[in-house]
């Protein structure tokens, strides 16, 4: 299987559905509005580097890494994205839709969810330490209890 190594790349508007990115590690890439939709991810590396206005829905992300704090996800659609085992590690998801997104033995630890939503995150199997949420997110967080949570009262 061939791996890539790369810097400093932009890519906009890429239709990575079709033109798939090689296994390898990407470091301070930037993607504008591209589709990464039912790719597979996984094993991958990201290094410093900006995701805005892409689409992940349904990507195979097992295993990957998305390092260092300039990881930024930007008003993106995850629905159903799986994150199982990757390191999230101080990323950003800003003003992201998580719909049925799986964070299983994930570390998202110092990662900012502030304005993101739709989430479902068990605390007890993920490394959260230090991760930021809205009150109105709290719930993503207490989901698997089945309570009812009335934040306007």
């Amino acid at each position: 299987m061939e791996h890539t190594y790369a810097e400093e790349k932009t890519f906009h508007n890429n239709d990575f559905t079709q033109n798939p990115l090689n296994k390898g590690e990407y470091e301070c890439y930037t993607f504008i509005n591209c589709d990464f939709s039912n790719s597979d991810l996984a094993e991958t590396i990201f290094v410093e580097c900006v995701f805005e206005g892409c689409n992940f829905s349904l990507a195979r992300l097992i295993m990957t890494a998305f390092r260092d704090i300039k990881t930024t996800f930007k008003n993106l659609k995850l629905h159903a994205v799986d994150f199982s085992g990757c390191d999230l590690s101080n990323s950003v998801f800003d003003n992201c839709d998580l719909t049925k997104a799986t964070f299983e033995n994930t570390i998202i630890e110092k990662v900012d969810f502030r304005t993101s939503f739709n989430y479902s995150i068990d605390p007890e199997i993920n490394r959260i330490k230090k991760a930021k949420f809205s009150l109105g997110g709290v719930t993503g967080l207490l989901y698997k209890y089945d309570i009812e949570i009335d934040i306007n009262f």
